[in-house]
């Protein structure tokens, strides 16, 4: 059984949109019970809408909290950066813009690479819509948001997510 939970434990939000990122604690999720108790296999903290750099949950502390129990945590990562959202580089990535599908495929692959620095047993990929093809599904609007240049490098890195040394060598690639 598994759960995602807030992006930290306690204390006051950090992030840019307060109210929909509180803390376990303030959201009456009792993280700590759960997992000394053995209620829960696996914890995916979670930021809710968020974007990245920056948009990461307190893996490390939720990777503390595990320590000496069974519970995996794993952590999620959303799949939309800031450049895309606001400033002269917004807008969806596209499939012939090379140079923003590399900084979009390393920005991906850097979080991954410090989710596991921080201690993760894997990652959650809550959200992520790879599965959504052309022709089909128009899950959210997928390739008006995303592009469809991000949506490839989505799916081709999301079944190398969880072997942080595949991450590593799809981050180097050129």
């Amino acid at each position: 059984l598994g759960a995602r939970v807030a992006p930290m434990l306690e204390g006051p939000s950090r992030y840019e949109k307060p109210a929909d990122n509180m803390s376990c604690r303030d959201i009456g999720l009792d993280v700590k019970t759960w997992i000394e108790k053995e209620y829960v296999d696996y914890i995916c903290p979670a930021l809710f809408n968020t974007t990245f750099p920056g948009g990461l949950p307190k893996t490390a502390e939720f990777v503390e909290l595990t320590r000496d129990s069974a519970c995996g945590v794993y952590p999620t990562i959303w799949p939309r950066a800031s450049w895309m959202a606001t400033g002269p580089d917004s807008g969806p990535v596209e499939a012939d813009d090379p140079v923003r599908m590399r900084r979009y495929k390393d920005d991906l692959c850097r979080h991954a690479l410090q989710c596991y620095e921080e201690g993760a047993d894997g990652i959650s990929t809550f959200n992520w819509l790879p599965h959504e093809q052309p022709g089909m599904m128009d899950v959210l609007e997928h390739r008006k948001v995303w592009g469809m240049g991000a949506k490839k490098i989505q799916m081709y890195i999301h079944p190398l997510l969880g072997d942080q040394a595949k991450v590593r060598e799809y981050l180097e690639q050129e």
